[in-house]
């Protein structure tokens, strides 16, 4: 059935915020609702900006209330999002508008926020946007948006038809959830079972400073260059490129024999072992085990366990950039198993790493098409 079409401004208010101050922010007061904090679908408290506001002032008509509707007017244009109590005290800061119901006996507020979350309604906003570094759409270009309009308890209908198929699709992304998180843990805990069996395996232990070798050799070649940026946290992952790039501060030189070890907030668990010659930042460690007595491949898992991670990170100098003290690390002792065995572990180890990585990335894609099959939802619900 083709229903009734209006414009927005018809049937709301689309009021946008106020340009509060940077200068003017403080530690507590009115949560300032910003454009970064307007996400799909749903509000967030991230990097939070408080503003002190009276409600006797001229802030008074920015003040936010439960239930709001708000609407991103820059950069990613046409994200919505519904205040909740939590969100509260909260102010409207510009570049955000609030869309409120004229008339609730013609437009429902729930059918309104499934409408503002459809394809069809970002499209238009897209479409209705100006500006080449950044996008921007006035309230106006929203305002001239058309929505269909059944009667209001068709509109609860909808509604209704629509929460039943996302809460299943909810209840599916809550299974995937835990899902990944086992799968994240699997790593972690082959990791703490391995080492936390070196007493009952009879395992020889050494102090790291007797089995590996820090050799911070300034770099005087033209290689591949290594920055912390270029080493994904916890996995060792490889992002950088291994074409010829040089800096113009000191770095350090590396090779096959090495495993670099990132210094530099030890939390972030960042390690590489590199299967080229290259230049790394001062906030690498270049370490060169003991052939005799240690692989590089055991080096790399002991350096990744939780435990070592957590023992380094205690070491660190520094509230906001800690780096690891090696001199204390240097005391550490490393289980060594024969070579044979750290070999064949770290093979089984290396399944595993695959099969956590293929199972990730199974999920990423579990989880990009729920939210497809959402849109998908909505398109059919608000097609025209």
């Amino acid at each position: 059935m083709t229903w009734p079409i209006k414009k927005l401004g018809e049937v709301v208010i689309i009021q946008n915020g106020f340009a509060f101050q940077s200068s003017d922010y403080t530690g507590s007061g009115f949560f300032v609702m910003r454009i970064a904090n307007v996400q799909d679908g749903i509000v967030e408290l991230n990097n939070p900006k408080y503003i002190q506001s009276d409600k006797s002032t001229s802030f008074k008509k920015f003040i936010l209330h439960d239930g709001d509707i708000l609407v991103s007017l820059t950069g990613n244009v046409g994200r919505v999002g519904v205040i909740q109590k939590e969100h509260l005290p909260a102010v409207l800061n510009q570049r955000v508008a609030r869309i409120i119901v004229r008339d609730s006996n013609q437009l429902d507020h729930q059918y309104l926020f499934s409408f503002l979350r459809s394809p069809f309604f970002v499209s238009e906003v897209i479409k209705g946007g100006h500006g080449m570094a950044q996008q921007n759409v006035s309230t106006k270009d929203i305002e001239n948006i058309e929505i269909p309009l059944p009667p209001l308890a068709e509109q609860k209908k909808i509604v209704e038809k629509i929460d039943k198929q996302f809460a299943k699709i909810d209840e599916a992304a809550r299974l995937r959830a835990e899902s990944e998180a086992a799968t994240v843990a699997l790593l972690p805990a082959a990791l703490h079972e391995i080492f936390s069996q070196s007493e009952s395996k009879g395992w020889d232990k050494k102090e790291f400073s007797e089995v590996v070798t820090v050799e911070s050799k300034k770099n005087i070649k033209k290689l591949p260059y290594v920055g912390m940026e270029d080493v994904e946290s916890g996995t060792g992952k490889f992002l950088g490129s291994k074409e010829i790039r040089e800096v113009k501060s000191n770095t350090s030189y590396f090779n096959k024999d090495h495993v670099l070890y990132g210094k530099l907030r030890p939390y972030l668990n960042k390690f590489l072992m590199p299967d080229f010659e290259g230049h790394c930042s001062t906030e690498f460690l270049p370490l060169r085990p003991d052939k005799k007595s240690l692989t590089r491949e055991w080096l790399m898992a002991w350096l990744r366990s939780d435990e070592i991670v957590a023992r380094i990170n205690a070491t660190g100098a520094g509230a906001r950039m800690p780096r690891a003290n090696m001199k204390l690390v240097a005391k550490f002792k490393i289980p060594l198993p024969p070579l044979a065995e750290q070999k064949e572990i770290v093979k089984k180890l290396d399944a595993l790493s695959l099969k956590v990585r293929a199972l990730h990335e199974l999920q990423l894609a579990q989880s990009a098409d729920l939210k497809a099959l959402k849109q998908s939802i909505l398109h059919e619900a608000f097609a025209q």
